[in-house]
């Protein structure tokens, strides 16, 4: 085989590597582009549930001070049964115990609601962050995926010279 062949498939043999680390790369950095989309829709789908969540406190604060009338007029009803009068004296007392006992139930429920929303919605900020990371790792697998591609050249262009130089 005369060198010129030799140098030329060298030559291409480089060119051939150069062109499937770039296919890699770009196919690495497609791959890295849809899970940062899948972790976008992720987030935004943690942030509808941290909406969710508040909705449904809301809800069920409303339910219970629905549920807390109901008992506060049962028992009212019940003392105005038995003769007493509901707005003085232990009629009064039970009925304030009942009120800071509700209050304090809407506070317990704010909390826990607010608690979970807060951790809904760093789930959410974590995706985010995540989905950065993935863009992030996609454009470094192209670069990374050009610099071996420019080795890979160089290299075929070495060994040819080499090829060259020897005949």
């Amino acid at each position: 085989m005369s060198w010129e062949i030799a140098a030329v498939t060298q030559f291409a043999g480089g060119f051939m590597q150069a062109s499937a680390l770039r296919q890699q790369g770009a196919a690495e950095a497609a791959a890295h582009n849809y899970n940062s989309l899948l972790r976008e829709r992720n987030a935004d789908a943690l942030e509808i549930e941290a909406d969710a969540i508040k909705f449904a406190n809301e809800w069920a604060i409303a339910d219970f001070f629905d549920d807390f009338e109901e008992l506060n007029k049962a028992t009212s009803q019940a003392f105005r049964g038995n003769g007493w009068i509901a707005e003085g004296g232990t009629p009064l007392k039970v009925a304030m115990a009942n009120a800071a006992e509700a209050d304090e139930e809407r506070v317990k429920m704010d909390f826990e609601t607010a608690s979970k929303i807060s951790a809904t919605r760093e789930r959410a900020v974590n995706e985010r962050m995540k989905a950065q990371l993935d863009n992030m790792y996609g454009r470094l697998a192209i670069r990374r995926r050009r610099t071996q591609a420019g080795q890979a050249l160089f290299a075929s262009a070495g060994k040819a010279y080499n090829i060259y130089r020897t005949a």
